[in-house]
């Protein structure tokens, strides 16, 4: 029962971190790569997650300097 219970909390914990993230997104508070690392997903999956709910993928130099400054 408590692994049943266990997967099932880490299953919600993980749906709700890819929404924040994709609201996130949306709103253009943050970057993709940032956004990725939010909802704790590699960054073409959360690609794919962008694909597969018709979100536009918004990607600019401002997007770009950010991930860099998040690397350094």
């Amino acid at each position: 029962k408590s692994n049943v219970l266990r997967e099932v909390l880490e299953l919600g914990l993980r749906d709700k971190k890819i929404e924040l993230a994709l609201c996130k997104f949306r709103k253009k508070e943050v970057t993709a790569w940032k956004a990725a690392r939010t909802a704790g997903v590699t960054l073409s999956e959360f690609l794919d997650l962008l694909a597969q709910k018709n979100i536009d993928f918004h990607y600019g130099i401002k997007e770009l300097e950010e991930d860099f400054e998040g690397l350094i």
